[in-house]
């Protein structure tokens, strides 16, 4: 059997897709400005309401298996520790995220001031 090279088929893929999205864009400058807005708005919009949650879940997951981890053995005490750093990490990860965002955004798009009231 051939082995499969998912690192060509994802870059081939990542072409065609954005062959894909830059002819929907290429109507004019204006209309794509406004798409971007919109998209990038939409996509924070999005990032806001998903990755506080998702980052307390987070922070819970970690708390249940390390509170696990500290009933079984040397062994498994050590990879639960290591799962639990790992979903710390994700957590304080999103949440900076949440807190840079807006700032990136308005980098991105200096002629629109996004905030995170804006989501509403």
């Amino acid at each position: 059997m051939k082995n499969l090279n998912l690192r060509q088929m994802a870059s081939r893929a990542g072409i065609i897709g954005a062959s894909l999205m830059s002819v929907s864009f290429a109507t004019s400058a204006i209309a794509t400005i406004g798409s971007l807005n919109t998209a990038f708005g939409s996509i924070a919009c999005t990032l806001f309401t998903i990755l506080p949650p998702i980052a307390m879940v987070l922070v819970i997951m970690a708390a249940v298996i390390y509170a696990a981890g500290q009933v079984g053995g040397a062994e498994f005490r050590a990879n639960a520790s290591k799962w639990a750093t790992a979903l710390i990490v994700g957590a304080v990860l999103a949440l900076v995220l949440v807190l840079l965002l807006p700032g990136i955004l308005n980098a991105l798009m200096p002629s629109t001031v996004f905030t995170t009231g804006a989501c509403a």
